[in-house]
């Protein structure tokens, strides 16, 4: 059976006819634990294009979750910056664990002069997933390590949405969200941003970033910006 599709319609109400609009999506960023590490980097999952005044456009994906180890164009990989850039290397798709556990176990080992994925077992617990680091790695390198997700904008791979600095000998348990986040700060898909509610300590109170959370059998919402840069959703 194919999984259920979500749909986000985005309406540029905001007033301005003479300046398009942008708006910016990305993900409830996971629990996480392990190696010291209290949480992830959110990264922008998807940009729209250019949006006129009183103009939509519809966003769609799906629930899957992926683990992946990627690359930071940063000069800190275990210090994640606003602006850096992640790419995405190898990505495996997981299954969050239930009640009885049997979530997706993950490992991460160097393979010449490049990364390999692969999936150890099913042993992690209820509500999470494991990415296990081999300790073979050397300190100073630029690779991450956190989830992805996919949408159906296009025919494309996942795209990370949380990371993390890959460290040797490290092993992540990941508790993964369903909710998305909408902001109008104009932020490129695949860029790290902590500004948000969903971000880090750098986030405010001023920020106007919206969460969208689908409950129940719901599968639409539409939200709307307002001319004072404030969203409202609305759900079907």
């Amino acid at each position: 059976m194919a999984p259920p599709s979500y749909k986000i319609t985005i309406r540029n109400n905001f007033g301005d006819v003479n300046n398009p609009r942008n708006y910016s999506l990305y993900s409830a960023q996971p629990e996480i634990s392990g190696h010291g590490v209290k949480s992830t980097s959110p990264v922008v999952w998807y940009q729209t294009p250019d949006m006129s005044d009183s103009s939509e456009w519809t966003f769609k994906y799906t629930p899957e979750y992926y683990g992946f180890v990627g690359i930071s164009d940063g000069n800190d990989n275990l210090n994640l910056q606003d602006g850096n850039e992640i790419n995405l290397i190898k990505h495996s798709e997981v299954k969050v664990g239930e009640d009885i556990g049997m979530g997706t176990r993950l490992i991460v080992e160097p393979a010449k002069g490049s990364v390999q994925l692969k999936k150890k077992d099913d042993g992690a617990s209820e509500g999470t997933i494991e990415i296990r680091i081999s300790k073979d790695f050397q300190p100073g390198n630029s690779y991450v390590v956190g989830l992805a997700r996919k949408h159906l904008q296009d025919n494309i791979a996942p795209l990370p949405v949380a990371a993390v600095g890959l460290r040797a000998s490290a092993r992540f348990i990941l508790k993964p969200k369903p909710e998305v986040y909408i902001t109008n700060r104009n932020v490129e898909a695949g860029r790290v941003d902590t500004q948000g509610v969903e971000g880090s300590a750098t986030s405010t109170t001023a920020v106007k970033d919206k969460k969208i959370e689908f409950i129940g059998a719901k599968k639409e919402a539409i939200v709307k910006e307002d001319s004072k840069g404030d969203f409202t959703v609305t759900y079907r």
